[in-house]
């Protein structure tokens, strides 16, 4: 029964991403908190971790015993999400680490870092969508270089 009804919800694509199907779908799962500790002693960089689902991420992988990096563009966003986190984990252990995904000079050079900190997994998270044609420090398209160039030369 619960595969046809996925399968409706899925077909009708409106179904599936309404709270209706979320919550048809939710019933009947399982807890969805994995054990605490199951990050432990795992470093995850999270690009775009100052901000949204970012930063929630961060705060979570904090919460399973990891060590979240914050890899973010603005030194003042990053404090305040470290503090957030340190704040509700006071035992965290949260980087910071100053990066514009869309430019792939500072991608390099992130790279270097993040390779001598002994990252374990690495969240692409941030995103960019201006309202005009934009171009990054490198002179591609805004979008398309944080979104897929920056990731994949990370």
């Amino acid at each position: 029964m619960t595969g046809l009804v996925d399968t409706a919800l899925d077909r009708s694509v409106i179904g599936g991403y309404s709270r209706l199907g979320f919550g048809l779908r939710a019933r009947g799962w399982d807890a969805d908190d994995p054990a605490v500790g199951s990050l432990a002693n795992r470093t995850v960089a999270v690009t775009g971790g100052t901000s949204g689902i970012g930063a929630a991420t961060a705060g979570r992988i904090a919460a399973l015993g990891g060590h979240p990096i914050l890899i973010g563009r603005s030194q003042d966003k990053a404090d305040a999400v470290r503090a957030e986190i340190i704040h509700r984990h006071p035992s965290a252990t949260v980087r910071v680490e100053l990066c514009d995904i869309s430019d792939l000079d500072q991608v390099r050079g992130l790279a270097t870092r993040l390779a001598a900190a002994g990252v374990d997994i690495i969240i692409h998270n941030a995103g960019v969508m201006p309202p005009q044609r934009t171009e990054s420090a490198q002179g591609h398209e805004l979008s398309l270089a944080a979104h897929v160039l920056g990731p994949i030369l990370l």
